[in-house]
């Protein structure tokens, strides 16, 4: 279960990322021609080499773009599908990495290669907001448990929203301040799992 509220736009935000990259270079024509050269370099069949020089800055753009969308679909299946967390991850890695090899052998996603690496971070700070919105939420659904029966509840509420990383309810324990949410798995880029401090009026 998710906090409802503004609707999360991977391929809104994305998209932006790749839009900015073009305008840059739009407006740094010799950063592209750096990027154009290299993939003559690369690439191994000549007419292909030439095929590239001859195109226009905006036709080499569009094939760019082109070549993100592909990744830009393919990526959004894996974020809207029924994975837990690090299996998104992984799968959504894997995209970029692969995205990279064929950049490496000429492909014009190099000239877009920013915003595809952009893709894994942007994906770990949405799960990392996340858990720290639901684990508010949850929190707030404690706290009214409380207010009503003059204690803490010794579980938690049903329905309450869970730990994004593991897809479960959050471990919940009193302390003598008042209690933690903590989730049960670590972030894919820490070995720190998380955990929520909340206290009870003096």
């Amino acid at each position: 279960m998710a906090v409802k509220g503004t609707p999360w736009r991977p391929a809104d935000a994305l998209a932006s990322f790749c839009r900015m990259e073009i305008q840059y270079m739009r407006a740094h024509p010799e950063d592209l021609a750096r990027y154009r050269a290299k993939m003559i370099q690369i690439v191994k069949d000549e007419r292909a080499g030439k095929q590239i020089q001859h195109l226009s800055n905006e036709e080499l753009l569009t094939r760019a773009k082109d070549s993100f969308d592909d990744f830009l679909g393919s990526s959004l299946t894996i974020l809207g599908g029924d994975l837990v967390y690090k299996e998104k991850h992984d799968a959504l890695m894997k995209r970029i990495s692969q995205a990279e090899q064929r950049a490496s052998e000429g492909n014009m996603i190099a000239i877009l290669l920013d915003p595809v690496k952009s893709a894994g971070p942007y994906y770990r700070l949405h799960v990392h907001g996340v858990a720290l919105l639901n684990a508010i939420v949850v929190a707030v659904d404690i706290y009214r448990a409380a207010a009503e029966s003059k204690k803490l509840p010794s579980v938690l509420p049903v329905g309450c929203p869970v730990d994004p990383y593991s897809g479960q309810a959050f471990a919940y324990e009193m302390t003598d301040a008042g209690f933690v949410l903590r989730c049960r798995t670590a972030p894919v880029d820490s070995s720190t799992v998380r955990e929520f401090e909340f206290r009870l009026r003096e």
